[in-house]
């Protein structure tokens, strides 16, 4: 069950983001939250523990990130009308879906348009301070940035 939630690359293993498992607590461990989740350090936790960033920086990005995605999605719901709850790869899976397939006198286009630079905006934030350093450093300097 939890392997259809991963992934490899680069022969790394990897879980897609937000876990499938958790509705309030974690649906696998039957617990608040499993020990393995808690172990995970992304970039910015790194960066705080190595004193690269102090911890209200770190605290400030992550209130930031998540102001941020709120207005992604409030946007989002006001721009298709939709209400039902929806997680970030999908608002991208939705947007390229609606882009793809619009015709050009749509005037809702420009609004969608705007709302995946946005989006495109955010991803980067989160790359950059969760994502590995590394990871970050090959993705910048990768010819082809559509493979994020």
């Amino acid at each position: 069950m939890i392997e259809q939630n991963r992934y490899t690359k680069r022969k790394k293993d990897y879980f897609r983001l937000p876990c499938l498992y958790f509705n309030k607590k974690c649906t696998i461990y039957d617990s608040k939250r499993a020990n393995i989740c808690s172990s995970y350090r992304c970039q910015l936790l790194k960066d705080v523990a190595a004193e690269k960033i102090t911890l209200n920086e770190a605290l400030d990005l992550v209130k930031e990130a998540s102001e941020l995605r709120k207005k992604l999605f409030d946007q989002y719901h006001i721009i298709s009308g939709k209400g039902d709850r929806i997680y970030f790869r999908k608002l991208l899976s939705d947007l390229g879906k609606i882009l793809m397939n619009a015709s050009g006198g749509d005037s809702l286009i420009s609004d969608y348009e705007m709302l995946m630079a946005k989006c495109n905006i955010f991803e980067a934030l989160l790359i950059k301070h969760i994502r590995s350093a590394s990871d970050f450093q090959n993705i910048m300097t990768s010819s082809n940035l559509k493979k994020i």
